[in-house]
């Protein structure tokens, strides 16, 4: 399966053929201007099997059959090696091409062909990259075959999964903030924006874009809509605000907002853990550890909640108990190079050399370079030099 956009567009060339072509016989009233008019044309293969279908004796390259090949192949390959000539090829066609484009692609997607109708868009904006449109009808044709693969609607049979879903939104939100780069005030472009920051889980960006569209202005039922939005992420905003203070170092600030929310929400595990983080930054350590054995009541399959009691009990210098709980995370997740390091730690600070150092060989093994297990591993041996000098 494709991992980026660019690798699932390459997929899709496929559909193509390419014939040589005569260019200034075929056009021969325009004036393109090529160096060579003998040029490479890519063209669809199922207007090639339509023809045949229909018994043509001989295969006719019409305007239309050229214009589809080549915004196919801009869409799916924008950097093919003969862009600059098929461009100019499209452009004396059409005095306003990126306009015929953008309706080709639109009709196409309206008839059910989503996936070749979204890389015909995809073409207009690889022919005009700053046009508002092109980028708009791309983005939305993205958006609209992401609620297909949702619903198992699959017209263009797209293997549905969360990777492709991921790739289209990922590609539709990059084209959205373009767009708004170029015209800030896309009322549209903000309401669809703000559902791809809100799945993201940046719900202050999803306010901040939606309150935009608002003022933009929207159509009255969208503009009731994004109020009610707006009203439902109001304590997941503040939820953000809370964890952040907490990330950033600042465990007091952070509590302040948090705490506003735990008698609202008594079973949000994440919640929980945040105001524990706070409280244990805050060096609070019986409080932090309240709540993180209540995220433990909600949420036993990681092993964060588990890490975080061990250091809270290291900070009260309870090491036994520290060690306990940082097995118990171990067993959640055996690979952790940190959680090893740390009970390396641990276990020097009591001075049993002897599973230090086999956590420190572990962890080693996991990550060779990791600063702090390195750390670690200098102070065992200091230890044990000294150990042995005694």
């Amino acid at each position: 399966m494709a991992g980026t956009m660019e690798e699932f567009l390459l997929e899709q060339t496929k559909e193509l053929t390419f014939v040589s072509l005569d260019i200034g016989k075929l056009l021969k009233d325009k004036n393109i201007g090529l160096d060579n008019e003998v040029v490479e044309i890519p063209i669809l293969l199922e207007d090639l099997t339509n023809k045949k279908k229909k018994n043509d004796q001989e295969f006719m390259i019409t305007t239309e059959i050229l214009v589809k090949g080549i915004a196919y192949l801009l869409g799916v390959d924008p950097n093919f090696k003969y862009r600059s000539e098929y461009i100019r090829i499209l452009e004396s066609l059409s005095p306003d091409i990126t306009k015929a484009l953008l309706i080709l692609g639109n009709n196409t997607f309206d008839q059910g062909e989503k996936s070749k109708g979204m890389i015909f868009l995809k073409g207009a904006t690889t022919l005009s990259p700053d046009n508002p449109k092109a980028l708009f009808n791309y983005a939305v044709a993205l958006l609209a075959m992401v609620e297909d693969l949702r619903n198992k609607e699959n017209p263009d049979k797209i293997i549905t999964s969360r990777e492709r879903i991921e790739l289209f939104q990922t590609e539709a939100r990059k084209k959205l903030e373009n767009l708004l780069e170029i015209e800030p005030e896309h009322a549209l472009a903000h309401y669809h924006l703000g559902f791809l920051y809100k799945k993201d889980s940046l719900f202050q960006k999803a306010e901040i874009i939606w309150k935009k569209a608002l003022v933009s202005g929207l159509e009255e039922h969208l503009e009731e809509h994004v109020n009610t939005l707006l009203r439902e992420i109001e304590d997941l905003v503040l939820y953000e605000k809370g964890y952040q203070k907490i990330l950033q170092g600042e465990g007091g600030t952070g509590l302040k907002v948090l705490l506003e929310l735990e008698d609202r929400y008594p079973e949000w595990w994440n919640l929980h853990f945040f105001i524990g983080l706070g409280y244990r930054q805050q060096e609070e350590y019986p409080k932090a550890i309240t709540y993180f054995q209540r995220v433990l009541e909600l949420e036993d399959r990681i092993a964060d909640p588990y890490v975080e009691i061990a250091l809270s009990f290291a900070g009260m210098g309870e090491h036994q108990k520290a060690i306990e709980y940082f097995e118990k995370a171990l067993q959640k997740d055996p690979d952790n190079g940190e959680i090893l390091s740390n009970l390396a730690m641990v276990n020097l600070e009591i001075g049993d050399l002897k599973k230090a150092e086999k956590y420190i060989m572990d962890s080693l093994k996991i990550n060779p370079s990791d600063e702090i297990t390195l750390a670690c591993k200098e102070q065992l041996d200091l230890l044990k030099k000294n150990h042995k000098e005694n």
